[in-house]
């Protein structure tokens, strides 16, 4: 959903182990993402500006 460029934000809203966490951040930290925790789910937020970048 975040690779499409429609949504700037993705709360995952199931368990997220330490593999998937770290592949998640590896993956999208470089292109400015900022993973959070929110009432134990983890949201993935990319700013509009880095995902109009990335098309």
């Amino acid at each position: 959903m975040i690779s499409s460029g429609k949504h700037t934000e993705v709360e995952l809203a199931f368990d997220v182990d330490a593999d998937a966490f770290f592949m998640l951040s590896a993956n999208y930290g470089m292109t400015g993402a900022k993973i959070t925790r929110h009432d134990n789910h983890f949201v993935l937020r990319l700013e509009a500006e880095a995902s109009s970048a990335s098309h």
